[in-house]
């Protein structure tokens, strides 16, 4: 049976500086601009990536950008909101878990097809979120303030995953209603990227 996989990895929206402390910096104007355009991006991909979970660092930025994106597209209201700690700067190895967690996986390394989840969206920071995006790419990946990348998983069963996951990909749509491809043979691909802009 052909399973897919689809992640949106994001990274928050330009911050402020003038904080207590990294963890509390909230986003700055230009932020929610860029964030609000973002999720107004996002909203035009396919159905298919609509999320049923997102993953969320806990730092202030990153759930005001979260809550930027839910502004513009209204759909990301139904999906459920995991919030880790781990995540907070967290490396790939955090985020892996934290996918890991969301269902039975075998092994975790390869990532094998969520059985619950089908497309998790993942709000974080770099340099976590660029390392995982080329880690699961296979090429390097940077991930700009307000830019996400989709990464899409076929694979014929979990052992097919399992043997194949986090190989090299290639780029296919780089823009809502470009080309949309599958990774056939379980390797990770990216699908499509999306970045907000500031008005202004």
């Amino acid at each position: 049976m052909t399973c897919t996989l689809r992640l949106i990895l994001t990274r928050h929206a330009h911050s402020a500086l003038n904080a207590p402390s990294d963890h509390e910096r909230p986003l700055s104007d230009e932020g929610r601009a860029q964030a609000l355009d973002l999720g107004a991006r996002l909203a035009g991909w396919p159905r298919a990536w609509r999320p049923q979970v997102i993953l969320l660092s806990p730092a202030l930025r990153t759930r005001e950008t979260l809550a930027q994106l839910q502004g513009a597209w209204p759909q990301l209201a139904d999906a459920e909101v995991r919030e880790s700690g781990a995540l907070y700067l967290g490396a790939p190895d955090a985020w892996l878990a934290a996918l890991a967690a969301l269902a039975p996986l075998a092994p975790l390394a390869a990532l094998a097809p969520l059985a619950q989840a089908r497309t998790v969206l993942c709000v974080g920071h770099n340099p976590g979120l660029s390392d995982l995006a080329g880690a699961l790419a296979g090429d390097h990946q940077s991930l700009s303030v307000a830019e996400a990348v989709g990464l899409v998983l076929r694979a014929e069963g979990a052992q097919e995953g399992a043997q194949e996951g986090a190989r090299e990909g290639a780029r296919e749509g780089a823009r809502a209603g470009g080309a949309w491809g599958g990774a056939a043979g379980g390797r990770w691909r990216v699908a499509g990227r999306a970045c907000g802009r500031a008005e202004g």
